[in-house]
């Protein structure tokens, strides 16, 4: 069975600088993020991308366990001003996971993940915690993802006017941060991408914790084809002290 990842691990060469501003949109409040591929918007005007991998009518599926509640259509907003109807999500208290099928790249090419984007309505004060991480797979099955590491990013969202903004960029080679949990790895040779939304705990008005899955406004996702590694280059990576952890059937 295929592994769903090239994940290069620390190098012997040292570590890099970990690499700070994304050369993002230029709008209001960048908070910290806990993710150290994310870079987190707040109060910001709904960007509506229309050049995304997965523009339009987005394909989904969900994992392990009931979903209690309903599970709206999945579809990217179609107003930038009145989204409210193209919500995706909304179940309470309970694991969620949404897949998305690439289908099989060119010949000779895998699958690169370069960015993934979520919007979550600024006004929508009790789903307004946002805590997920992302994985991959080559066969789509429930049990075989991978969570790409250091994805998981947990942030309480601030209520405001327009919406909160999460990007993941995602690096062509492997960037060592100034401890493990910064590290920024390149997410290759997959077919399936699933969002592992985790749900969120914030009080409410009696000033009880309940747990929230947040509503995504719009998902955006960017993948590039590239050119499959030759085996000369995956040694040359072993040479240098980095691991590329991959199982062919």
């Amino acid at each position: 069975m295929k592994n769903a990842l090239h994940l290069l691990h620390r190098s012997i060469m040292g570590s890099l600088a970990l690499a700070i501003g994304f050369g993002l949109i230029a709008v209001s409040t960048v908070s910290a993020a806990t993710s150290p591929y994310v870079t987190q918007e707040v109060n910001v005007p709904l960007n509506q991308a229309i050049n995304d991998s997965v523009n339009g009518i987005l394909p989904y599926s969900t994992s392990h366990g009931v979903v209690e509640g309903s599970l709206a259509s999945l579809s990217d907003a179609t107003s930038a001003t009145s989204p409210t109807a193209n919500v995706i999500i909304g179940p309470e208290n309970t694991w969620v996971g949404i897949t998305w099928d690439f289908g099989a790249p060119p010949e000779d090419k895998i699958w690169r993940l370069d960015r993934f984007d979520v919007w979550i309505h600024g006004g929508d004060n009790y789903r307004k915690g946002y805590r997920a991480d992302l994985s991959v797979s080559l066969t789509g099955n429930v049990d075989d993802f991978q969570i790409i590491p250091n994805s998981l990013h947990w942030q309480d969202l601030s209520k405001n006017d327009q919406f909160n903004h999460i990007r993941y960029d995602f690096p062509e080679e492997f960037i060592a941060g100034d401890k493990p949990e910064n590290d920024q790895y390149p997410v290759m040779d997959f077919q399936y991408l699933r969002l592992n939304s985790r749900g969120a705990t914030v009080k409410n008005e009696e000033g009880v914790d309940v747990s929230w899955q947040p509503r995504f406004v719009e998902i955006d996702i960017w993948v590039s084809a590239v050119p499959e590694p030759s085996s000369l280059a995956l040694l040359a990576l072993g040479a240098l002290g980095l691991s590329l952890r991959r199982r062919r059937a």
